[in-house]
This record gives C-alpha cells, sequence and structure tokens, in this order.
C-alpha cells in the first residue's frame, strides 16, 4: 500500500505563483513538478482566494488561554510526574526477573509457590485400576 505524497505550503505556494503567471500550461506544470494538474488548479484557486487577506487587516492572534485551564494543566502535570516517580521502575532484563522469582520454571507459571509445591510432588495415576 503506498502512502500519500504530502507537499510542503512552501512548494505549494512556488507551483501555485508559476501557475498564476501563466509562463507555463498546467500540464507542463505538471509534468516538471510531477504532481497532477487538477492539485495545481486547485493550489492556484487556493493562493488567488487567500491573497486579499495577506493585506487586508490585523495579523490573527492566537486564543488568549485562561488563568484556569493554565492551573489545571499544571496541576495534571505534578500529578503524572508523582505517579511517574512513585511507581517502581520494571526490571530490565529477563534474567533480573528469574533472579527475583528464584526458580526459572516458577517464573514460567502462574500459579501460586503453594500449588507449585503440591503439584511438584509425586505424580499418581488418574485412572481407575483394571477390573
Amino acid at each position: 500500500m503506498t502512502t500519500r505524497k504530502r507537499d510542503s505550503a512552501e512548494f505549494k505556494a512556488k507551483v501555485a505563483l508559476e501557475a498564476i503567471r501563466e509562463e507555463l500550461t498546467t500540464a507542463k506544470l505538471a509534468k516538471k513538478y510531477g504532481v497532477h494538474p487538477t492539485m495545481i488548479s486547485g493550489w492556484k484557486k487556493t493562493a488567488i482566494s487567500n491573497m486579499a487577506s495577506t493585506f487586508g487587516g490585523k495579523p490573527q492572534e492566537e486564543p488568549p488561554i485562561s488563568p484556569k485551564v493554565v492551573e489545571k494543566l499544571h496541576a495534571k502535570i505534578g500529578q503524572l510526574v508523582v505517579e511517574r516517580d512513585f511507581c517502581p521502575k520494571p526490571p530490565a532484563l529477563a534474567s533480573e526477573l528469574k533472579a527475583k522469582s528464584g526458580d526459572a520454571r516458577a517464573s514460567r507459571s502462574r500459579r501460586p509457590a503453594e500449588v507449585q509445591a503440591a503439584v511438584a510432588g509425586p505424580l499418581k495415576p488418574v485412572l481407575p485400576p483394571p477390573r
């Protein structure tokens, strides 16, 4: 499966500017830059429609963040730091797990140690004696 090619904004602006100049046809531009002619036409229309906003009005400001939101985020960061510092780190190697558990067979089993000890005894036949 192929992934879509994502062109940068600078590349799109460059191609759209050449399309607006109309020095080459859309088909030739498409061949030159390796994109579909429909893409170039869309970039050209977008560039022309957004050109007026470049020269007019105030620059758009980012919406202000309220102090309540900042306080909530700081509290969440603090909580995550405490959780990270409080939780023990997992052992890095499997050999450390075996060393902590003692017996390698016991570490593979999910049974409690008492059950393992009872099972580890001599095996008894399960079938009834013959008649």
